[in-house]
């Protein structure tokens, strides 16, 4: 919980003269994440990439190889889990900026320690159920990218059938702006929806923020918190290069049954 310093002694009075020391306060932690945050793909990258070149590295399964892979993807899962939380204390951050520029300005009598306590708690509340279901997307991508070394084409046990996985790639890789295929995709920090990078920079332009074009997504997006997503761009590309291959297979047997 962020808690700027006397903030429990302060409570009903004048804090204008401390609100530009408080802003720059929130502004730098902010950041801080945000910083701290950006690192997170990356050493999630550096993970799977490790565990992929283990799963080569055997001709099959042993039991030193499975407890190896288990470890791995045990931290891969932690450093997951430390991404949210830092998103989690950046939104309350910004909510507490945006509360300080508004509310917390112009009423003199308010309780900043218990308005700050309850933007905190709102804020965890608003993104657990975003960070579990972001969470398990991304070891599903874990476990997939371990998979595929061995088990290239192949659907995991549990998957859905090949056809309702494409369209799920499908949809998840459609720009909610253009409604095409994204270009160029960015993601959200803030709540990891991917966009199209030309068509989100152009909705926002001068704007600062707006809210995330995702239906009954309620979370703010800004230039500063978009970032590219080349994990999303791989496998958009690996979509578009199966669509095909897909599409010229059909055209293969439509040629063949003509000619019979």
């Amino acid at each position: 919980t962020f808690r700027p310093v006397g903030c429990g002694l302060l409570a009903g009075r004048d804090l204008r003269p401390m609100f530009g020391r408080i802003q720059r306060q929130i502004d730098s932690r902010s950041r801080k994440y945000e910083n701290l945050s950006a690192e997170v793909p990356v050493i999630q990258d550096l993970l799977k990439k490790l565990g992929e070149n283990m799963e080569r590295s055997v001709e099959e399964d042993s039991s030193a190889h499975t407890k190896k892979m288990s470890k791995l993807r045990s931290l891969y899962e932690d450093i997951s889990k430390i991404g949210k939380q830092l998103d989690t204390r950046q939104n309350t951050l910004n909510a507490a900026f945006r509360w300080m520029a508004s509310d917390g300005y112009n009423n003199e009598d308010i309780n900043w320690e218990r308005e700050l306590s309850r933007l905190s708690k709102e804020s965890e509340e608003n993104c657990a159920q975003d960070n579990e279901a972001k969470l398990a997307r991304e070891m599903t991508d874990f476990d997939k990218a371990i998979w595929n070394i061995r088990h290239h084409g192949e659907c995991m046990p549990g998957e859905e059938d090949e056809d309702m996985v494409m369209v799920d790639v499908k949809m998840s890789f459609k720009c909610p702006i253009t409604g095409s295929l994204l270009e160029n995709p960015v993601k959200n920090k803030l709540c990891s929806h991917l966009y199209s990078k030309d068509a989100i920079y152009g909705l926002i332009g001068s704007k600062g923020q707006i809210k995330c074009p995702y239906a009954g997504c309620n979370k703010m997006v800004s230039k500063r918190n978009l970032v590219a997503d080349k994990q999303a761009e791989r496998e958009l590309k690996k979509y578009v290069r199966e669509q095909e291959m897909k599409q010229k297979n059909t055209s293969d047997e439509m040629d063949f049954t003509q000619a019979d």
